[in-house]
């Protein structure tokens, strides 16, 4: 939300040139998914199978949601066109994918895993720029041939603009040490996500990338 919430809201109650990064801590990927019973096996094949069916119908999670972000970079990417089905609040969607009133859509990994485990999900591809140990049969975005929609969502700690260096170094090291305890990387890995630290150069270089990637895929989307 700290890249995309600024280009979506006009009453932001906090104020992001106000903000300096510290330290990114963990990522937690999406989930590309279809019904568990669906034919296709494969990116590609929903892709191949979109174009031939217009308008198949995807959930639309919100104009700022990272999920969405994906949808529609991956449909600009691959030159196709859904039918977005709007949805209020989190993951309500989610049980319109897994009994086929949705022909699939982007889901959280922390939720898409167990359905996926058990199922009634069947996963196609993960955003995350490496494949899951948890998932380690589902091709990334990139190895699918769309890149541009691997969006993740990510945990970072901001200080007040001003902080001075030397706390903000103490903080960056708390976060580093934080990534690498054993329990604290299971403890992720539990609620889908998993430790990714980078240190405040890594950080800022990152969040130049992550608010250009948002600024075009809300450019992508319908004006609200």
């Amino acid at each position: 939300y700290f890249s995309t919430n600024p280009l979506i809201e006009t009453d932001l109650l906090w104020d992001p040139k106000k903000l300096v990064a510290v330290a990114r801590f963990a990522i937690s990927p999406n989930i590309y998914v279809v019904p568990g019973k669906a034919s296709v096996s494969s990116l590609k094949e929903l892709l191949a199978q979109a174009k031939a069916t217009p308008d198949m119908p995807v959930m639309d999670a919100g104009r700022g949601a990272t999920q969405t972000m994906v949808q529609y970079m991956l449909e600009d990417a691959a030159k196709v066109t859904f039918s977005h089905i709007p949805y209020k609040g989190g993951v309500s969607y989610v049980p319109d994918i897994v009994t086929g009133i949705l022909s699939g859509g982007v889901v959280p990994m922390n939720v898409a895993l167990p359905l996926v485990k058990g199922g009634e999900l069947k996963a196609l591809a993960i955003t995350s720029a490496k494949r899951s140990a948890l998932l380690p049969e589902v091709p990334t975005m990139a190895e699918a041939g769309f890149a541009d929609a691997g969006i993740d969502s990510w945990l970072g700690y901001h200080v007040p603009a001003g902080t001075p260096t030397e706390v903000m170094k103490r903080l960056a090291d708390a976060v580093q040490d934080a990534a690498s305890n054993s329990e604290v990387r299971a403890r992720l890995a539990s609620l889908g996500a998993e430790a990714a630290y980078l240190d405040t150069a890594g950080f800022e270089s990152f969040l130049q990338t992550d608010v250009k990637r948002a600024q075009r895929a809300v450019g992508l989307m319908p004006a609200k």
